[in-house]
């Protein structure tokens, strides 16, 4: 981040006329670098597996719905 030379407050800029990126960028650029044949990754699926190792950590599950952008949780 301290050698980035532009002013985009976003953490994922694009490269040319830097921006923030959309989510339909960021699923193409996810998927070009970990496609393998019979398995592919999908942001949702990143994002499923940071929720779980934060849960795996021991961080409250609040503080996981609030960093998921949930505001309650659903009763189990």
């Amino acid at each position: 981040m301290e050698s980035r030379t532009e002013n985009a407050p976003a953490i994922f800029v694009t490269v040319r006329h830097p921006h923030k990126m959309n989510v339909a960028q960021m699923r193409y650029i996810i998927k070009k670098i970990t496609y393998r044949p019979g398995k592919e990754i999908h942001p949702h699926l990143l994002r499923n597996s940071y929720a779980t190792h934060l849960l795996n950590i021991g961080t409250p599950i609040e503080v996981v719905q609030s960093l998921l952008g949930h505001e309650k949780s659903a009763p189990l």
